[in-house]
């Protein structure tokens, strides 16, 4: 007995020496936390999890008792090696042919941060001022790094010439003065004539950022700048264009917004953010990396934004303790267009993980609200919300998110994630179509309670809930596995494709035995059509 029980050990010994070096290889790896730009890109962090889990779960069908949860190590893994490229197409972006407008129930409007009309003075900023003292258009700051920000106050405004039709400006917003809750600092695109075409933000990188695994590439860096905007110690501002794309960011060599931690309270309207992030060359090919916008801090707003691809996610959590919390996404458009040269079913940053919206670090969070947005199609994720402790000891839990009047369209892996082993806790599923006819893994995959979904629409790939959800009403499925939500029933889109980069319209059709379910937004032209 002695003996066998010394096999026993000697085979669990043996298990978990292979686990260590096989499941989490530990050569390679940096021995110090590295900032976010020199971080390993987070799907580095993700891409054996997934292989480990969804084979295992897409057979999924009943919930099972909520486990304890117990963070792991988890270093990262290396990338799958792309295959052979060919050259590069010109970037573009998806088109659509024109289709009739959606007849199902209109969504009400979601409660937009209010407009704020000016309670203190009045600067300018134009290529054509004199950069004198920006008191006027003739005198204005001809430069974004040349507003004197000694000479403003809480409360004043910023006007930007976007000229008759644009104007571009080749230097970096870095915020410099805190607004108020009742007095805010206002950035703006101006609104007269001649004035108000299109502010252009532009860093410097007239080439696209390259696609995954492309041979030859010429990184532009001399005279790019890292970011546009960079918000790092400042509180209650706005940024707006005042109309769809009135500011426009691209060419930056990190990202295109970029929050610090300390910062708070900053509300970003009608900006469109694209190529924007950084060139690797690895094993003798180029990679595109890093985010449209680095997140950190609380009460961080975006409407009416349209983020596209951009070296990876459309938003990624910067590193470390980031104080993310009452995130709100509402109005607005994310998604990769640019399909990538060698298989146009993926996009061109397909291998850096591109997702909507990623947070990966900062702990204990609470607060994500997404309303009347689509999200896709092009990315891995729509969302992936948690990340368990991976070798810089990052981590994170998303508790009490919102999603209310959404689409997500045709994410690769995963349309819906919160992260495997990260019991989030306190989801909230409204009017929610999610469409996942290209799918590989889960059109739902989340753990924990306190999770309802009602009203709301999943066809295709599997729903994968192994702890339930407290509530669900009017739901419909169609042609999923796992997990039941509701009647099983073909909800009759107006016009959908299963092309994966395709914009389809979900309104529904007369008759549809899921009336009143799914997302009352139904479509990117419905929601570019709104003043």
């Amino acid at each position: 007995m002695k003996n066998n029980l010394l096999l026993v050990l000697s085979f669990a010994l043996c298990a978990v020496l292979i686990s260590a070096f096989v499941i989490y290889p530990t050569t390679g790896y940096a021995t110090t936390a590295p900032t976010d730009e020199t971080a390993p890109s987070p799907d580095t962090f993700h891409v054996q999890t997934y292989h480990q889990y969804m084979p295992i779960i897409s057979n999924y069908s009943e919930p099972v008792p909520l486990p304890t949860q117990t963070p792991i190590s988890e270093p990262p893994s290396t990338p799958v090696p792309p295959s052979t490229p060919v050259p590069q197409p010109p970037t573009h972006q998806p088109t659509n042919t024109p289709i009739p407008q959606p007849t199902n129930t209109p969504a009400p409007q979601p409660t937009a941060t209010p407009y704020l009309p000016p309670t203190g003075n009045v600067w300018y900023v134009s290529r054509n001022g004199n950069n004198s003292n920006g008191q006027g258009w003739a005198t204005a700051w001809n430069e974004l790094d040349q507003i004197n920000w000694t000479q403003i106050q809480s409360g004043d405004t910023i006007l930007i010439d976007g000229g008759q039709e644009s104007m571009t400006y080749r230097t970096a917003l870095t915020i410099g003065r805190n607004g108020t809750e009742q007095n805010p600092t206002i950035i703006r695109l101006a609104s007269e004539s001649g004035r108000n075409g299109q502010a252009i933000f532009f860093g410097g990188r007239s080439t696209p950022l390259p696609y995954c695994g492309q041979s030859s590439y010429n990184y532009q860096t001399e005279g790019v700048l890292p970011q546009a905007i960079t918000v790092e110690n400042d509180h209650w501002i706005v940024i707006d264009g005042t109309k769809w794309s009135g500011i426009v960011i691209h060419g930056y060599n990190a990202s295109g917004i970029r929050f610090y931690s300390n910062s708070s309270n900053i509300t970003v309207r009608n900006v469109e953010i694209y190529d924007n992030g950084s060139a690797q060359q690895t094993g003798g090919v180029w990679n595109p990396d890093l985010p449209g916008v680095r997140l950190a801090g609380p009460n961080m707003t975006f409407e009416r934004v349209i983020i596209r691809d951009n070296g990876q996610d459309a938003f990624q959590s910067a590193h470390g303790d980031n104080r993310i919390g009452d995130f709100t996404l509402r109005e607005s458009w994310l998604y990769n267009g640019r399909v990538h040269p060698e298989n146009p079913d993926i996009a061109f940053n397909h291998c850096r993980h591109s997702d909507g919206i990623q947070i990966y670090s900062g702990g204990q969070i609470s607060g994500v609200t997404v309303e009347e947005s689509i999200i896709g199609p092009g990315f891995m994720q729509g969302v992936i919300l948690g990340q368990t402790t991976n070798s810089f000891g990052q981590w994170a839990q998303v508790d009490n998110a919102l999603f209310r009047d959404v689409i997500f369209a045709k994410a690769t892996n995963n349309n819906i994630m919160g992260y495997p082993n990260i019991y989030n806790q306190n989801w909230r599923f409204e009017h929610v179509t999610a469409h996942c006819p290209n799918t590989e893994f889960q059109c739902i995959f989340l753990h924990g309670s306190g999770h309802v979904i009602h009203n709301s629409i999943f066809a295709h790939s599997n729903l994968y809930l192994p702890s339930g959800l407290a509530g669900t009403s009017n739901n419909c499925q169609w042609q999923t596995t796992g997990y039941t939500i509701g009647s099983n029933q073909d909800p009759r889109f107006q016009q959908v494709n299963n092309s994966p980069f395709s914009l389809d319209n979900y309104a529904l059709q007369a008759g549809s035995p899921c009336a009143n379910s799914g997302s009352r937004l139904t479509s990117v032209q419905m929601l570019l059509s709104r003043p």
